[in-house]
């Protein structure tokens, strides 16, 4: 893949070429309003929708062969197009409607089309930031996770889906910015805030801990456990405020992994919010949203066991899991503090972020006593 999108007028040249052969895209052939909507780090989104017919309308998303908020200077393949592409297609294969339907990959210019979800659906970590969180959206994440993990999840990897998803760039990626990078002292791409930066000691200085993490960073490199998508923080999913339903996004990092890393990430982010809402505002901050966050990692790890397509010892392996959990939680936590990458939620709250860090650590530090969400959750006392 060679081409990429570069203006909106050739965006929507390449779509007519295609609109004869794809029902989909029959709108663009009238006039059409192109708005990049996107604010990730990595592509180009844009909304193509008719004119007179806003109704009439899709997302396309674009791969420039770098990354796209550093520029240039740094390549990083197109390939993650495709990937993206095909786990939208697995996705809808196994829970048809917990992702954007993919229409069209266009191959050669590095894009692919998908359904607009610009009406009624919004990120979660927003709703998190403002104090929202319907518990319906929970229940329908683990869905997701558990139903994905249980129809891709083999003993011995399947040679097909290990093909379909080989994606080691995105993976380097991964291990560099989340299991490397963040645990070197002197790291150019690191960045933290005055007063995390005087207890870093406690990350870069702790023997015991890098160690942990280096063992973290092997199971993310060398399980192949199931289908992951990679990146399933709280900027990786869509919900819809009225009822919780949910599209997941963003699945450029999808690959066969370990079943856990979904997990963590996305517990990371509940904890994440946890911490900034606990430490924000007046009066030991907004216990009744942090309680209903707790309430929402124990519902995460209750619907998982009860999807899973195998019940039998159902219970059994979660409890296995949620070491592998912590771990990768742990490093989230961690990266996103001191890391190139931080998070809205806590940033610009010295407290929030040290509450975050603090948590991370912990977590590592005592993943193998993690059996439970309960055991998860004393990360929040740390």
């Amino acid at each position: 893949m060679n081409g990429t999108i570069m203006d909106k007028d050739s965006l929507l040249h390449v779509l007519r070429k295609h609109a004869m052969h794809t029902s989909c895209l029959k709108f663009v052939e009238g006039a059409c309003d192109v708005t990049e909507v996107g604010d990730g780090n990595m592509n180009h989104v844009f909304r193509v929708a008719h004119k007179q017919d806003s109704t009439s309308s899709v997302i396309v998303k674009a791969a420039p062969p770098y990354i796209k908020c550093l520029g240039p200077d740094y390549p990083l393949t197109v390939h993650r197009c495709t990937i993206e592409y095909r786990a939208l297609q697995k996705f809808h294969e196994i829970i048809p409607g917990y992702s954007p339907q993919p229409y069209l990959l266009i191959y050669d210019m590095s894009m692919f089309v998908m359904e607009d979800l610009s009406e009624g659906y919004v990120i979660l970590q927003a709703e998190l930031i403002r104090g929202k969180l319907h518990l319906a959206a929970v229940r329908n994440i683990a869905v997701f996770m558990a139903r994905v993990h249980s129809a891709t999840g083999h003993r011995s990897p399947n040679s097909e889906l290990l093909t379909s998803f080989s994606n080691p760039d995105m993976v380097s990626l991964t291990e560099q910015y989340i299991f490397t990078r963040p645990f070197l002292k002197d790291d150019p791409t690191n960045h933290s805030s005055e007063p995390i930066k005087a207890i870093l000691h406690l990350v870069h200085d702790d023997r015991e801990l890098q160690s942990i993490v280096g063992k973290f960073k092997r199971l993310f490199l060398e399980k192949q456990e199931s289908l992951v998508h990679g990146d399933l923080h709280s900027g990786s999913i869509l919900v819809r405020p009225t009822d919780g339903g949910v599209k997941v996004i963003d699945a450029e990092f999808a690959y066969i992994g370990p079943s856990a890393l979904d997990l963590g990430l996305l517990l990371a982010s509940y904890v994440f919010s946890y911490s900034a809402h606990k430490e924000k505002g007046n009066d030991g901050g907004d216990m009744t949203f942090c309680e209903l966050l707790c309430q929402a990692i124990h519902l995460t790890g209750e619907t998982y066991t009860a999807h899973l397509t195998s019940q039998e010892n159902a219970t059994l392996h979660f409890s296995q899991l949620m070491p592998e959990v912590a771990g990768f939680a742990g490093c989230e936590l961690i990266r996103r503090i001191i890391g190139a990458a931080h998070v809205a939620d806590v940033e610009g709250c010295p407290a929030a972020e040290e509450r975050a860090l603090r948590a991370g650590i912990w977590l590592l530090k005592n993943n193998n006593t993690v059996t439970s969400t309960t055991a998860f959750l004393r990360c929040l006392q740390s």
